[in-house]
């Protein structure tokens, strides 16, 4: 299987909301961050083995402790985001206790989040997504959380049957089986898609949190794919997911997912 190279494909998102704050939320994203600037599994080289030390200078860790981070801390990162990284293509910013943002800082970051500087990414470490704004949240991928901030849906049997069929179909990497399986199930109703999405939703994200962290045993068939593919199908399915309450067909929401996913529209 080829490896994610950075600058081809883009597939990482640029701002990831993880909900596990302190030392394990830390240890998950310079892992991540290795990856992004390594762009290899399981390495052990020197630009990982900086990464995870804390001491690579494209990764930079934003920590207030349980103080405030205020809007200066953001427009100090927006200054530094500018400035090109030292060594690599690629710069990382972990901000530890991403819910101590005030509403300042918070808004101060928006089009930090959305659209950043080319190679830059963010990892936001917090212990609840919705200490966070809506607007915080709807840009950012979000491991562990609503990412629209709503009530769940409901996911039965079928729907868990369903995801792993899905789930089955990604892992094989081929675009044509994705596009049957899409077409046959496009007559969901509107409340079957939905549990169906948050199915698929509770394989994808401990399966990135299995490759990031090297336990792809705990990750099932989807921990096969680079993390960074299943960063950007989180993305398109928490997308989808919010989309559902929404006016737009079932029929779409389902049947453009090959084409996304193989084309990087």
């Amino acid at each position: 299987m080829s490896q994610f190279l950075p600058g081809e494909g883009g597939d990482w998102p640029h701002a990831v909301l993880v909900e596990q704050d302190g030392a394990d939320g830390v240890r998950f994203a310079r892992e991540a961050a290795a990856i992004l600037l390594c762009g290899r599994r399981d390495c052990a080289c020197g630009v990982c083995r900086r990464v995870r030390e804390g001491i690579h200078p494209d990764v930079q860790l934003l920590d207030r402790g349980e103080r405030d981070i205020a809007v200066d801390d953001v427009r100090g990162l927006r200054r530094d985001a500018y400035v090109a990284p030292l060594e690599s293509g690629q710069k990382v910013y972990i901000i530890l206790h991403a819910q101590n943002m005030n509403g300042a800082a918070q808004n101060a970051a928006l089009k930090l989040f959305e659209e950043p500087p080319e190679g830059v990414y963010f990892i936001l470490l917090c212990d609840c997504a919705q200490a966070l704004l809506q607007t915080v949240r709807s840009r950012c991928v979000i491991l562990g959380g609503a990412a629209d901030g709503g009530e769940e849906p409901d996911v039965d049997e079928e729907a868990r049957a369903l995801a792993r069929e899905f789930a089955a179909v990604i892992a094989e990497g081929g675009e044509l089986p994705l596009l049957a399986f899409c077409l046959e199930h496009e007559k969901l109703k509107r409340a079957q898609l939905a549990g169906f999405f948050a199915a698929v939703l509770d394989l994808l994200e401990p399966a990135l949190r299995a490759v990031v962290e090297k336990k792809p045993e705990h990750g099932g068939e989807l921990a096969r794919l680079p993390a960074e593919r299943i960063a950007r199908l989180i993305r398109m399915v928490q997308h989808r997911a919010a989309l559902c309450e929404s006016n737009v067909g079932t029929a779409h929401l389902l049947g453009t997912i090959p084409a996304e996913l193989f084309t990087g529209n």
